[in-house]
């Protein structure tokens, strides 16, 4: 952004496109006078001193982590027999991190963003709104996209319920197998507001209490793939309660930047029961890898789908893990009093789990406003 600024190209760009931890840069950028000075207005050496004291202002939210896995420490224990190329391997290691934060990336995220804001002396940037009446005025002109992915399906646990979106208020046997991608978008003709797929009918089923496995998702993607797990809509099991309006005004109507950021980010949301298909898809490749891997034991293999199990009933009885996903209850700006998801509330998490580069959104917003012919 220093270099950009330097050689005049800053003020060329219409459109930045951000997802996962770019979002925390992004969000600072173009919501914080202070820290676009710091960036763009220094010298590489003053640059640099900024990054190291954000840097370790971000480390400083992390220095009293222990190793203390909590409720699940049956699972650490376990650490020692799961082989190295098991994603499970990975979960362990950060077992210590998620109860330090009460198991919430929201909590995270807030605590990042309010050291570091405080590092560079702007507190009230945790509190501030992404919209475009909070937009910098040196970035006039420039749109800011942030890019997240909408789970497909949303277990409540408060209200025992599933909602399923739909393709069609219509059509209740269209129910979305697939995360959605969507972007907040800030600044342009379009003006701030949801892009995206963003369906705003939900089929709503009774969760079970107990975790079902595949049973719950029959027909939606799982590993290994099957012909009849590859369509994009599908009818869910059961019996439906009916359809509902989702609440199409997440974080309150317009979310913080720290709000965004963390549901742009949320990399473990895939772990997060509420978000059945995608928690039951994570798994499913899981425990394949476990199957298909040579030198584990058979004996051992056995230990650890056993225990794997476990762990999935674990989670879905208690929702320890709920909010590794954002969930768009969330309004106040400090995460510790977020209420619980209900049913006609959405989860959002990584972006990069829909569009990695979060390049598509952002070059049709482009086209909106300037044409698809214009270069």
């Amino acid at each position: 952004a220093q270099v950009f600024s330097n050689i005049g190209l800053l003020d060329n760009i219409d459109i930045v496109a951000t997802t996962s931890g770019s979002s925390w840069f992004s969000s600072q950028f173009f919501f914080s006078d202070q820290y676009y000075s710091a960036v763009v207005d220094g010298t590489p050496e003053s640059l640099g001193n900024f990054t190291r004291v954000w840097f370790e202002a971000y480390a400083s939210t992390q220095a009293d982590v222990g190793t203390s896995c909590g409720p699940l420490q049956s699972l650490c224990d376990l650490a020692s027999t799961i082989p190295p190329t098991n994603p499970l391997s990975e979960i362990v290691k950060l077992i210590p991190l998620m109860v330090y934060f009460d198991f919430s990336w929201p909590n995270l995220i807030f605590a990042m963003f309010n050291a570091t804001s405080f590092s560079y002396g702007d507190t009230a940037f945790v509190g501030v709104d992404a919209t475009n009446a909070n937009k910098l005025n040196t970035l006039e002109g420039v749109d800011l996209c942030f890019h997240t992915s909408l789970a497909p399906n949303m277990r409540s646990k408060d209200d025992q319920t599933i909602s399923f979106l739909l393709e069609s208020p219509e059509s209740e046997s269209a129910a979305w197998t697939v995360p959605l991608p969507v972007d907040w978008c800030v600044g342009g003709a379009p003006g701030e507001g949801w892009t995206g797929k963003f369906p705003s009918e939900a089929s709503v089923y009774p969760a079970p209490d107990s975790w079902p496995g595949s049973s719950l998702i029959r027909d939606f993607p799982v590993y290994p793939p099957t012909a009849s797990t590859s369509s994009l809509f599908v009818k869910p099991v059961g019996n439906s309660s009916g359809t509902i309006t989702m609440n199409t005004a997440p974080f309150g109507g317009s979310p913080t930047a720290v709000q965004i950021s963390a549901a742009s980010s949320s990399t473990m949301g895939y772990l997060s029961e509420e978000l059945v298909s995608v928690f039951a898809q994570y798994f499913s490749l899981m425990t394949a890898g476990i199957g298909a891997d040579t030198s584990v034991p058979e004996n051992e293999k056995l230990l650890l789908l056993g225990e794997i199990e476990k762990v999935q009933g674990l989670f879905w009885e208690s929702g320890i893990m709920s909010n590794l996903a954002t969930c768009s209850a969330w309004t106040e700006p400090d995460p510790k009093d977020m209420p619980g998801c209900q049913t006609s509330d959405y989860w959002f998490y990584d972006g990069g789990y829909t569009d990695g580069p979060s390049a598509a959104m952002s070059l049709g917003r482009y086209q909106r406003e300037h044409g698809a012919d214009n270069e």
